[in-house]
């Protein structure tokens, strides 16, 4: 149907074919999206901690200027809205997974069902 819209092929990803292959399904996208939701998740949660770090030894190294103090509050409630986006984002997709696969960890859990003879 695509070629008849002008739109073409769609190929799959490198990366993705082999658990496309291992699956036998169309589940490989999906283990896709969900092992880049999960990485993104960790690099923000790492670079948030740096984040919290950096503004504490901000902090204690001020030496009582104000504007230092207002610098540090400002990086901290960036740091706090960073977190409340993350969470965010996980539920949302474990909301879409449950309107469109009828599972909230059918993205961010897929299962890989056993190919017989691997």
């Amino acid at each position: 149907m695509a070629n008849d819209l002008g739109i073409g092929t769609i190929e799959i990803p490198p990366g993705v074919d082999k658990y496309q292959a291992a699956s036998g399904a169309d589940i490989g996208i999906i283990f896709f999206i969900s092992v880049m939701v999960k990485l993104a998740l960790i690099a923000a949660g790492v670079w948030a901690m740096i984040n919290i770090f950096l503004a504490a030894f901000s902090y204690f190294s001020s030496k009582g200027d104000p504007g230092t103090y207002q610098k540090t509050a400002q990086s901290l409630t960036n740091t706090v809205i960073g977190l409340v986006l993350l969470i965010s984002l996980y539920t949302i997709v474990a909301i879409v997974g449950l309107v469109f696969f009828g599972d909230a960890g059918y993205i961010l859990n897929p299962t890989l069902q056993p190919v017989p003879g691997l």
